[in-house]
């Protein structure tokens, strides 16, 4: 059974933890070391764990997670790849995964096979960056009758009222983008910690911040006036260069600087 990223984030919360969610691209660069990356990472600290599907058109995303699902799609990966080698970590390692993915390839699934699969496989959270809040009864409906997590976004910028409507029955943790861009591109947002408060003023579920979290010292800031982090291009490009240990270095880093959450604004 699926570790529940809701019951997670609400127990991190309430015992006044900071979370670490670490992003890897489904099966990069291989089954084999996808596995890899998630034990170094569970063994250095992290909560949970996104896991991105890999898509031919990923519009949320940097050069670097593009990069990474490019390579992954020219491998063979499919879909059904995903949930089996995430069924797999699931059951190895008991911590709660998301996945990341679009649209299409739940469209086309169709929605509630899709978020079945997902919950067979051991995700407890679904993440659809381009399916906005006002087109997604649908997808919520299958989600809740997969009993999954569909997790809320907020984007930069976002005034109050968007805010309150985007995290209104929002379930596991609402994820706060804090660039205006896409993943592992530009500067925090000065107005990420003033969104992040809004957001906790309008909901008792947790909120992660996410994008542009590609140091040790981003995530200690972000952790400073949010309930937890989300971090993906940085340990890509860290693989590239130091393979599975800096990945797992870096992992300890952003451990460290999150549990101290540095007391200095975005």
């Amino acid at each position: 059974m699926a570790v529940s990223i809701h019951e997670r984030a609400v127990r991190l919360k309430k015992e006044r933890r900071k979370a670490l969610v670490p992003y890897f691209m489904g099966l990069w660069p291989s089954a084999a070391v996808f596995q890899e990356l998630v034990a170094a990472t569970c063994d250095s600290g992290a909560d949970a764990i996104e896991v991105g599907m890999p898509f031919s058109d990923p519009v949320a995303d940097g050069k670097e997670i593009q990069s990474a699902g490019r390579e992954a799609l020219e491998a063979g990966t499919t879909p059904l790849d995903v949930f089996r080698e995430s069924g797999r970590i699931a059951n190895r390692f008991g911590i709660p995964l998301m996945l990341m993915t679009y649209a299409n390839p739940v469209y086309r699934m169709g929605l509630d096979r899709f978020c079945m699969a997902a919950a067979e496989s051991g995700f407890s959270g679904l993440i659809v960056p381009d399916v906005p809040l006002e087109e997604s009864d649908g997808l919520c409906a299958a989600a809740a009758l997969a009993k999954i997590s569909l997790i809320r976004m907020i984007a930069a910028g976002s005034d109050e009222a968007r805010i309150a409507r985007v995290v209104f029955g929002a379930e596991g943790f609402v994820y706060l983008v804090s660039v205006k861009g896409v993943t592992g591109s530009g500067m925090v947002e000065p107005s990420a910690g003033r969104e992040a408060r809004i957001a906790m003023s309008h909901t008792g579920t947790p909120v992660y911040s996410g994008f542009g979290i590609s140091t040790p010292e981003r995530a200690g800031r972000a952790a400073a006036w949010s309930d937890g982090v989300i971090a993906g291009s940085a340990f890509i490009s860290e693989y590239r260069a130091a393979g599975v240990a800096g990945v797992a270095r870096l992992v300890r880093g952003m451990r460290d600087a999150v549990d101290r959450g540095l007391n200095c604004k975005p």
